[in-house]
């Protein structure tokens, strides 16, 4: 060992990088509402670009039902999100 790897192996410490199960699940907790946060985005632009389609064209669109844009796309962000990435 050199001289100026020794000099540098004592001024930087080295880091051991150990990961709880506690930050990991807490690290997967963010990434989930990341993807949900994301999902609600573009389930609201979708659902709005679907009301301006005409009511008999819509998807499964029933006569008694009337929700707002926002419940639609958390409701299908929470569904589609968590089906797709969190498993059965």
């Amino acid at each position: 060992m050199t001289m100026y790897q020794e000099t540098i192996s004592r001024a930087v410490p080295r880091r051991v990088v150990t990961t709880s199960p506690i930050a990991l699940l807490r690290h997967e907790d963010r990434q989930l509402q990341r993807m949900l946060k994301v999902g609600f985005v573009f389930f609201l632009v979708w659902f709005a670009l679907l009301r301006l389609v005409p009511r008999r064209w819509r998807p499964g669109a029933a006569e008694g039902e009337h929700q707002s844009i926002a419940a639609q796309a958390r409701d299908a962000a929470g569904t589609y999100i968590t089906l797709a990435f969190g498993g059965c």
